[in-house]
């Protein structure tokens, strides 16, 4: 269910141009751990700016 949840993020992550942990929590309406989690995969894979812009929402490539 992990894999199906980040498969689903990297689809509509890449009509965003910030997303947070926040942003995750509710899309998927799970805890912090998890969705820092997915966000951390998602730094990894490159679609996203290691470093937040304002503290709070990191900036999507594009």
């Amino acid at each position: 269910m992990y894999t199906n949840k980040l498969v689903t993020l990297k689809a509509n992550v890449k009509r965003m141009e910030y997303i947070s942990v926040a942003d995750i929590k509710i899309f998927f309406n799970i805890n912090d751990a998890e969705a820092q989690e997915l966000l951390d995969k998602l730094i990894q894979c490159g679609m996203v700016q290691p470093f937040p812009m304002d503290g709070i929402h990191f900036k999507v490539n594009r």
